[in-house]
């Protein structure tokens, strides 16, 4: 049976600060991937060219979905073949294509499994800081307007001459009289989110909504960073059917189970795509788990949250050390080749 493993790099300036350190490491990250290639008998391609193809999305998401583009290719050569992001490092010598059966299913990490009640569970979340924003800021407004009432002159009208003591008026009126004054039961209350500000279209939470909707409901959200193909299940998952239509459309997401403040960030996304195209096309699949792809150095923004995926919890060993891919999503290499 032919195997390969394959990977891409196609230099890119100037996207999240990622270029540096690919270059700065280029040569150790090839040298793993062929290491680990040559110890489990396989193949190793590195592609370094854009797919040209793919010429209608932006540089870097025409990048990401060369891997389906080489993957059809490959599949005509081989029988089955693994793809891993250029960012992976690989951290065993088991064979991955002994441990998966490629030629039955895509093998892949579902890092948001199916959730029905997700939706809600996130709003909910963003709208506690949204109130809690709002009364931050009214806090400070009457704060800000007890304060300036002490001057010079006097505390809130009360001339300082009208003390009996030095801090008299402090003491006796203190800023909790004045919260009361204003019905107010709390100066500042936590924020249980994030701020709807900082929501960026590569967050996990606008993946997850763009695959919950394009799905009805029924959304799995799969990290494509680790990957196995066969020429039948590539064929099934049919990638780019569509594609145009579909990259022109994705902006365009909107639904009532997920608020605006989230979907106008939504933006043409591979996971995205493959996801909704795994669910739609019924593709097999099996969940490969964090040990074939362990995010080192990266945090979903849906763990924290009042659902608590059980394969998001804390785990009770160092997956670092015994996992088997490790996936440098924020592309800090130092912790793998320390200077």
């Amino acid at each position: 049976m032919k195997r390969c493993i394959y990977s891409i790099y196609v230099p890119f300036r100037g996207y999240r600060h990622k270029f540096a350190p690919f270059e700065r490491f280029y040569s150790r990250i090839i040298e793993s991937h062929k290491a680990y290639a040559n110890s489990i008998n396989v193949d190793y391609e590195l592609f370094e060219k854009i797919p040209p193809a793919i010429f209608h999305t932006p540089t870097y998401d025409q990048i990401n979905f060369g891997k389906y583009y080489y993957a059809e290719k490959l599949c005509q050569k081989y029988d089955e073949i693994l793809y891993i992001d250029f960012d992976i490092i690989p951290n065993t010598t088991e064979n991955f294509f002994e441990v998966f059966n490629v030629s039955e299913y895509i093998p892949v990490r579902a890092t948001i499994p199916y959730n029905p009640n997700i939706a809600s569970e996130y709003t909910e979340l963003y709208e506690k800081t949204i109130a809690a924003v709002k009364h931050n800021k009214r806090s400070a407004e009457i704060e800000n307007k007890y304060y300036a009432g002490i001057n010079e002159k006097g505390f809130h009208g009360k001339p300082w001459a009208a003390e009996k003591y030095p801090k008299e008026f402090e003491t006796k009126w203190p800023l909790d009289w004045w919260l009361k004054k204003h019905n107010i039961k709390e100066l500042y209350v936590k924020e249980l989110g994030r701020r709807i500000e900082n929501i960026k279209p590569w967050d996990d939470e606008v993946k997850y909504a763009a695959i919950d909707i394009l799905t009805e409901t029924k959304g799995t959200f799969y990290n494509t960073g680790v990957m196995g193909f066969c020429s039948d299940t590539i064929k099934q998952l049919n990638i780019f059917e569509d594609f145009v239509d579909w990259c022109k459309s994705i902006k365009n997401l909107r639904s009532e189970r997920w608020p605006e403040y989230i979907t106008k960030h939504i933006e043409i996304n591979n996971e995205v795509l493959f996801s909704h195209k795994m669910i739609m096309n019924d593709v097999p699949v099996k969940d490969i788990g964090r040990d074939w792809n362990y995010f080192v150095d990266w945090k979903s923004t849906l763990i924290v949250g009042p659902h608590r995926i059980s394969s998001m919890c804390p785990p009770t060993h160092n997956e670092f050390d015994t996992c088997n891919f490790r996936h440098y999503l924020n592309k800090n290499f130092e912790k793998q080749w320390p200077i």
